[in-house]
């Protein structure tokens, strides 16, 4: 079997559902990773990991109508030429125009993964309202090609079933992305002051505002106390700028490492992990890794991220939009030292027993085959 695996970032792609498409190549069918952007080096590690890699023409954010028809006439060029069995898109703008796509394109079967309700559904103003009018309808009918859509958080799977983008038959329910236990091990605490660290894109709907001025008002009282933010800016409108990062560095309380593709060292480095994020994400992965590093959470009571906490178990939720309540959540490990080796520990047992990433491809693979599929026997 012939499958496409379409994603919105030919990296995420890659990041986010490697471990499926190991899984299906080992199940013995074909697998195609398809994604814009690609990073010179990402084709040819496919290439070497026994997957397929296709670049694809699409804008990951915007609403221009000549950027939208191309999207959506580069995937049904990609359907046409490949002529896959199985068509799994992730993210809603790829979801909308592949589905669309498979429509007129594709004979194969197809099935989605929400990652993340993402900025449609967020605001009323005037522009947005009219979006969702515009957009509504074609993504009902874009889902109607799919066999099953795979939400990440029970939020998102309940707010498209009450808009009656699609019936309860075919929404399943995952738990996020999931996360490789073993490229992710439990890492001890470092020595010393707490260390804060938020890491994801900066966004102004991820929080970073929020972060940045908690920061200021804990490194006052505490200024031992180190508070990173590690991340890129974005193309998106609604990304900070390189002034706004200028002004936090002369500020004093917040540090800028830069991007790295592998977080792991900056989450070893971390005590606590801190996403005030009222983006509506499926499960932010940046708060899955740092699950199964073992750090303790600080993030919203928002769709997605509240999935990642257990209160007063492993971490704290706070409200959106509320530096004062996130400082004062933050100081509690301040306070109280000891509270993060233990909350770090039952983050460790929550990635375990929710978030690892083979549970949720099992979920995925019996979605596709029907029961757990059993792996191709080796050639002797």
């Amino acid at each position: 079997m012939k499958i496409l695996i379409i994603g919105p970032e030919a990296r995420q792609v890659w990041r986010f559902r490697r471990h499926l498409a190991l899984e299906l190549k080992d199940l013995g069918h074909e697998v195609v990773l398809c994604g814009p952007h690609p990073d010179p080096s990402l084709p040819q590690a496919a290439k070497k990991a026994g997957l397929g890699f296709e670049p694809l023409d699409l804008e990951r954010s915007g609403t221009g109508l000549w950027a939208d028809l191309a999207t959506f006439r580069s995937i049904g060029s990609l359907l046409h030429r490949l002529e896959p069995d199985l068509l799994l898109v992730t993210s809603l703008k790829p979801i909308l125009y592949g589905s669309l796509a498979a429509r007129r394109w594709s004979k194969g079967r197809v099935f989605s993964i929400v990652s993340g309700a993402g900025s449609l559904f967020m605001g009323n103003s005037p522009q947005k309202l009219l979006l969702r009018t515009l957009v509504l309808p074609l993504l009902r009918v874009a889902l109607s090609r799919n066999e099953s859509v795979f939400f990440q958080n029970q939020d998102d799977r309940e707010l498209f079933l009450s808009r009656g983008l699609l019936g309860p038959s075919k929404a399943t329910l995952i738990a996020g992305s999931g996360v490789d236990l073993k490229e992710f091990p439990a890492r001890p605490l470092p020595q010393g002051p707490p260390r804060f660290l938020f890491l994801g894109r900066f966004l102004r709907e991820k929080g970073l505002g929020d972060f940045a001025k908690a920061a200021a008002l804990l490194k006052a009282r505490h200024p031992r106390a180190s508070f990173q933010a590690m991340g890129d800016l974005d193309p998106n409108p609604g990304s900070f700028q390189e002034k706004d990062l200028a002004a936090w560095r002369g500020e004093g309380a917040l540090e800028f490492p830069g991007a790295m593709d592998d977080v792991r060292p900056a989450l070893a480095r971390s005590t606590v992990f801190v996403l005030p994020s009222y983006y509506r994400e499926g499960v932010p992965r940046s708060a899955l890794e740092a699950l199964a590093t073992g750090r303790a959470i600080v993030t919203c009571d928002s769709p997605g991220c509240r999935e990642t906490v257990v209160e007063g178990k492993n971490g704290f939720l706070v409200p959106p939009h509320d530096p004062k309540t996130l400082a004062a959540t933050m100081e509690r490990f301040l306070l109280e030292p000891g509270s993060a080796r233990r909350m770090g520990r039952a983050s460790r047992a929550l990635a375990v027993s929710k978030f690892d990433v083979r549970k949720v491809n099992r979920t995925i693979l019996s979605t596709f085959f029907g029961s757990a599929p059993r792996r191709r026997a080796p050639r002797l």
